[in-house]
């Protein structure tokens, strides 16, 4: 086999998507269409996600943010008897 021409098509074999780890954090709020200011809020009164920055951007690992929500709907669905 030679060397590809100028008119010889390169085929790239396909890779799956990389997982996501984390993620920059206002992305995340987007995703579920919460405000930044009431995220604030949350953690004002010690019921944030844990966040980590790289450079001036703030991230969150998805593990971290899935228990968050998960945490988040369990105390919405809490009954007080």
């Amino acid at each position: 086999m030679g060397h590809p021409t100028p008119d010889t098509p390169i085929i790239k074999p396909e890779m799956a998507p990389l997982p996501r780890i984390a993620v920059p954090f206002l992305e995340l709020l987007a995703t579920i269409d919460l405000p930044e200011s009431t995220y604030r809020k949350e953690t004002a009164e010690g019921r944030g996600c844990r966040t980590f920055k790289i450079g001036r951007r703030k991230y969150v690992l998805m593990d971290d943010w899935e228990a968050w929500l998960r945490e988040r709907a369990d105390v919405e669905n809490e009954v007080v008897l």
